[in-house]
């Protein structure tokens, strides 16, 4: 019976610090992390209300409210690059050539516990390389 007791107490204290790790996960996603030319700028999810919102089409012609990406990138001074990474939480990751991608877009979505960042690409018509939980982008 002690041994069970013990049992579920390092149980409880492993499930406690994993519930931590999780909700330090959760803060991560509430900004973004780009990475160009060796230095690292945090943008955070609620700077992008600073930001012209644009009314575009995507997928099979689905309407959507976001953010341009290369206009963020502008206000940055970051113009000189070729190929963008994007990495998501739950370690996905994209890379695009930025010739092949006139427009690229953030939306911003509500989550369970916090609001993220979805890259959308009007181009693609089954949103097949549109990205949810954008964590860190580089550039290249």
């Amino acid at each position: 019976m002690k041994k069970l007791i013990v049992i579920l107490v390092i149980l409880t204290i492993i499930l406690i610090a994993l519930s931590a790790i999780w909700k330090n996960d959760q803060n991560i996603s509430e900004s973004i992390k780009i990475i160009y030319d060796n230095k690292e700028y945090v943008l955070p999810i609620n700077d992008l209300e600073n930001y012209n919102k644009i009314d575009f089409k995507a997928g099979n012609k689905n309407r959507y409210t976001g953010y341009s990406f290369y206009e963020i990138l502008d206000s940055l001074q970051i113009t000189s690059f070729s190929i963008i990474i994007f990495h998501s939480i739950d370690g996905g990751k994209l890379t695009l050539e930025r010739s092949k991608f006139e427009k690229l877009y953030f939306i911003i979505q509500e989550g369970d516990k916090a609001q993220h960042i979805r890259l959308m690409i009007p181009e693609e018509k089954y949103k097949q390389r549109c990205m949810k939980y954008i964590s860190t982008i580089e550039l290249q």
